[in-house]
């Protein structure tokens, strides 16, 4: 080697191990001064202003005393690099927290990368919910961490490192990655982080849409917990999301939690879910958990591929319990969207509150998704759902699809629920799914009049055919408690035993090869960690039973009926039953039905009971029901009828707390907050001169329960060719969904009682809403609005029955 060609190379390994050399720790404590060069913990900075005042190199570290609290954001304008990182942490015991002032970012990083941070908490001023108090540009400040970058020359700042961190009590986001001007962020990882009490979003990414312009590359988001991001009051767009991504390319979410997010979003057009990603490729989210999230508006579900998002897959998550479901969806001027995969998930009671389905297809302008293949997962329509929520496993919205392939499923739904309802099936193929509707025939819907009832009839319609031969088998799928749905945590999702099979399952070895019969790999593994395939077979839905093989020939033979049935009332919201199960011993559960006419026809209220005794809650007062129970063994075959009994409930010993006809003619002599466009009309009125008129608006009454129990809340109602009246109660903590009705154009009567959390409670709010897409013609009408509860020292006294009257035109 020559001598000048050594000697660069000297000087060059100088400069690096110069470079490391330099790296100095800084530290921060309550106990230090700013005038100290802060370079020890004896010597240590005071606050996060001379933090501010100085500039970094890469190396640096900037350590926080742990247990202590320091007010004031951190702003970083230069970075450190991906060998020699900025690190920001804590030093002696636990973790420091930064503390922002007002509605300032916490911690603000401009135009720069290299950072690595670690064992801190991040808290805001306070987790305010209203969308004025945002200020001037409402979707950029006011964050927990944002990571901000506009470069004329689209760079991708490089390497940021997020671990063991909790950001909390924040206006807007939590963790914001915002790049302008085609630049952004690239090698990502957010990692054991904690993000709640946030009002807009937990984490995100935003695009430059619609420029379709990927800011973001290679990010890494695992074991994080999302919650309680509420959403923000009257933010004309949507809000509360958990995790959300958009123009990101290459990416992995695994091993995350969100829960309970969303609840004050309004948008009615579109709305939070709990993880999803937009104008992206190449994401993968697996082994996640997307629970109990909420909306006010649209959406509200688990997990989302929507406009723009191709190459993705979707794996070995749970999603259950959610307001909305789980959409993969497209919209107007979005770029391409398909070569997206769903496979080996379970969705349980999904949709109940929205008109969603445990997958929700839809198609925007541009006539996708397409080429999307959803195999082998568990869709189960719980009992759970509100009575306005038309939850289904499988819901096509309007059309234009290519290739949508859905095979080897588990669609399961309770009496009155349905399992499929679409609007087209162009471009879509069911091949060899599981059908099963408890105690009913099948409810396959399309968008007009027609409803498929068996599988042969699906089949005779061109479905669940393979080759010319009909596929796809109607039975109970015998999985082991589908009514077992836990909040598990994304590192237990294999123990969610009750969406196994049971040795008697007719799913085993009756699945297709999706890589034999189609060219796909399903990949190595079930959603409970098991290999694919045992034995020489696979298995339709999420489970593949160990050993292989297929299930015995099943029992044909029905169980007894039930004897014995008892009905007595102990309150006037509540009968209790009882009956004997006849000997019988292979039993698998019951189904309780119910009437208000002797002899029926009855409506079946719950099934999959265990326990002979069942107690029936939530009825009206002085009202008799009549019943009968079935039963079902574990070769899914179900017995007539129980023989009929009956009782009547209680007299309601309560008082009316508020009462509002709207007969001044107006809404403030009531006490209503209003947004919107809301009056009180004559066209509105069911009983005397006036009622409630709402078109694109709220109307919420806040009262005091304090010193009564068991509130009750009655109202009539009627809708024209409205989108939807959505009808809640707010406890202080939660909302809480009365009905979220499409539009029916008929005058009903609505009796419910609220339960416990809405006893003895000062926060107390009653709120209607109408949420048409067309500001034009749609109308809810609201009228005779009570609410009742006992105690109080008000009259014992039973509320009027109305006679609801039905319109065959109703008024305009």
């Amino acid at each position: 080697m020559c001598k000048k060609l050594v000697c660069f190379v000297t000087f060059v390994l100088l400069l690096g191990l110069s470079s490391a050399a330099l790296a100095t720790d800084y530290y921060v404590s309550p106990s230090g001064n700013d005038n100290n060069p802060g370079t020890s913990p004896s010597q240590a900075w005071a606050t996060t202003d001379k933090v501010n005042s100085m500039t970094f190199s890469p190396g640096d570290s900037i350590l926080f005393e742990g247990g202590q609290t320091f007010s004031g954001g951190l702003i970083f304008t230069s970075g450190g690099t991906p060998t020699s990182p900025i690190i920001l942490s804590s030093y002696g015991s636990g973790r420091a927290t930064i503390q922002g002032n007002l509605k300032q970012t916490v911690l603000l990083v401009e135009h720069c990368a290299g950072f690595e941070i670690t064992d801190l908490i991040f808290r805001g001023s306070g987790n305010t919910r209203q969308y004025a108090d945002l200020g001037p540009d409402p979707y950029l400040d006011f964050c927990g961490i944002r990571f901000y970058a506009e470069d004329g020359a689209g760079v991708k700042f490089e390497y940021i490192r997020i671990d063991n961190v909790e950001v909390c009590d924040v206006t807007n986001r939590g963790i914001y990655f915002n790049g302008l001007g085609f630049s952004g962020f690239k090698d990502v990882a957010v990692t054991n982080t904690v993000i709640h009490n946030v009002g807009n979003e937990g984490m995100n990414s935003s695009t430059n849409w619609p420029v379709k312009q990927d800011s973001y590359e290679d990010f890494y988001i695992a074991d994080c917990v999302v919650y309680y991001v509420t959403g923000i009051e009257n933010m004309p767009t949507q809000s509360g999301n958990g995790i959300v991504f958009g123009g990101l390319n290459g990416g992995v979410i695994e091993f995350c939690e969100v829960y309970n997010c969303g609840q004050f979003n309004i948008a009615p057009g579109g709305g939070p879910v709990g993880i999803w990603c937009w104008e992206s490729s190449n994401i993968v989210f697996q082994f996640n958990e997307s629970h109990h999230n909420k909306t006010q508006g649209g959406d509200g579900g688990g997990f989302d591929l929507d406009g723009g998002a191709s190459f993705c897959t979707v794996q070995y998550n749970y999603s259950h319990d959610n307001f909305g479901g789980n959409l993969i969806m497209q919209f107007a001027r979005s770029r391409y969207a398909g070569d997206n995969i769903f496979r080996y998930n379970v969705s349980a009671n999904d949709g109940t509150y929205k008109e969603m389905g445990c997958v929700t297809l839809y198609s925007g302008l541009r006539g996708e998704p397409e080429n999307v293949e959803i195999y082998n997962n568990v869709f189960y329509v719980g009992p759970d759902s509100s009575p306005g929520s038309s939850a289904v496993a499988i819901w096509v919205w309007k059309g234009g699809f290519s290739n949508v392939n859905i095979r080897n499923n588990i669609l399961m739904a309770e009496a009155g629920k349905r399992l499929i309802y679409f609007e087209t099936l162009g471009g879509i193929t069911f091949q060899n799914n599981c059908y099963w509707q408890s105690g009913e025939p099948l409810n396959i819907t399309d968008g007009g009049s027609t409803t498929y009832t068996s599988l042969a009839a699906w089949q005779a319609a061109g479905q669940e055919m393979l080759g010319g031969n009909p596929v796809g088998i109607e039975c109970s799928p015998q999985l082991v408690n589908i009514h077992d749905r836990p909040n598990i945590g994304p590192h237990n999702l294999a123990n969610l035993s009750g969406y196994k099979l049971k040795s008697s399952s007719q799913c085993r070895d009756a699945g297709l090869d999706m890589d034999a019969e189609f060219g796909i790999d399903p990949g190595d593994r079930d959603y409970f960690g098991g290999s694919i395939p045992q034995g020489s077979y696979y298995d339709i839905g999420a489970h593949e039973y160990p050993g292989g093989g297929s299930a015995p020939a099943p029992d044909s033979t029905p169980p007894s009926a039930p004897t014995g049935l008892t009905a007595s009332a102990v309150s006037c919201t509540e009968i209790d039953l009882d009956w004997s199960n006849n000997g019988e011993s292979d039993m698998s559960h019951y189904s309780v039905k119910r009437s208000e006419s002797t002899g029926g026809p009855y409506t079946q209220i719950i099934s999959n009971l265990n326990d002979s005794d069942y107690s029936d809650t939530g009825l009206k007062p002085s009202t008799t029901y009549y019943y009968v129970v079935s039963a079902t063994d574990t070769s899914s075959n179900q017995s007539g009828n129980s023989s009929q009994a009956s009782d009547a409930t209680d007299a309601y010993p309560g008082s009316i707390i508020f009462q509002d006809g709207f007969e001044s003619g107006g809404l403030t002599e009531g006490g209503w907050e209003i947004l919107g466009d809301i009056t009180a009309t004559s066209a509105a009125a069911y009983t005397g001169s006036y009622g409630a008129r709402l078109r694109r608006g709220n109307m919420e009454k806040a009262l005091s329960t304090e010193g009564y129990t068991d509130i009750r809340i009655r109202y009539m109602r009627t809708t024209i060719e409205t989108w939807a009246l959505m009808v809640r109660w707010f406890d202080g903590t939660n909302i809480n969904p009365i009905e979220c009705l499409v539009g029916d154009n008929s005058w009903e009567l609505v009796d419910i009682v609220c339960g416990p959390s809405a006893d003895n409670n000062p926060d107390f709010k009653l709120l209607f809403k109408e949420a048409s897409e067309s500001p034009q013609g749609n109308f809810a009408y609201v009228d005779d609005v009570e609410i009742w509860g006992v105690g109080g020292g008000g009259p014992d006294t039973t509320p009027p029955s109305p006679d609801p009257m039905t319109f065959a035109s109703p008024p305009a």
